[in-house]
């Protein structure tokens, strides 16, 4: 798998402009491959190759290694994407199977449960206690949901690595996102059908986020405005 994806980021990298916003062609004979076209963010164009998301960074400096250590640390949890493998101008993740969150939000049909939730609320929670990850940008277009209703962060690139911030500053960054978890909780919980939970997913074991009325509706959804 190595080869054949260092072959095909150089030859994509040398047939298009990496820094152009717009959506690349994937020549015939890589397609008859497998591989195909996913999306693009401001840092990644994504591909998938059968069961792996080919990541190509826009920038030939882009810090690959640095990439490679926050999948590889919260690789346990599993609401994150994981890591697979890498080369000198590519990442490889497993290719999460669902749909973006602001696409089933647009078109009105996003669903979800408590359960569900307190899943991805318990992951990050728990990876900012045992990491030095912590998650600077929650965006809708970042989680999916699976055909299973779990949710899945696919882009934790916006994550800060707090090795090397000094205490004070390391506490501010800390409540700073989980405010941020909080949040989205939050706004989540107002998506959540109780009845496609299990009974004791009722009213006296509601996520944490959702007991704590604190944060107001607009300050949440002002997290997630999206072009």
């Amino acid at each position: 798998m190595l080869t054949l994806c260092d072959r095909f980021c150089a030859d994509f990298c040398a047939k298009h402009s990496l820094h152009r916003h717009y959506k690349p062609s994937v020549d015939p004979p890589w397609r008859e491959m497998g591989f195909h076209y996913v999306g693009q963010g401001q840092y990644m164009i994504v591909f998938r190759y059968k069961h792996i998301a080919l990541k190509i960074p826009r920038k030939p400096s882009h810090d690959i290694a640095s990439e490679r250590n926050r999948l590889r640390a919260l690789h346990p949890w599993a609401s994150f994407e994981k890591y697979i493998a890498h080369g000198d101008r590519w990442l490889a993740t497993g290719f999460v199977t669902g749909e973006r969150l602001d696409h089933l939000i647009d078109k009105g049909n996003f669903h979800t449960t408590y359960s569900a939730i307190l899943q991805l609320e318990s992951d990050l929670r728990q990876s900012m206690s045992v990491t030095p990850y912590l998650p600077r940008d929650l965006q809708l277009f970042n989680l999916m949901q699976t055909p299973e209703g779990r949710l899945i962060l696919i882009d934790t690139g916006e994550f800060i690595d707090t090795r090397q911030s000094p205490k004070r500053l390391y506490q501010a960054q800390y409540l700073s996102s989980l405010q941020r978890v909080h949040s989205l909780i939050y706004w989540l919980s107002e998506y959540a059908t109780p009845r496609a939970d299990p009974p004791w997913h009722h009213e006296n074991h509601l996520p944490l986020s959702g007991r704590s009325r604190s944060l107001s509706e607009p300050r949440a959804a002002s997290l997630f405005h999206h072009s």
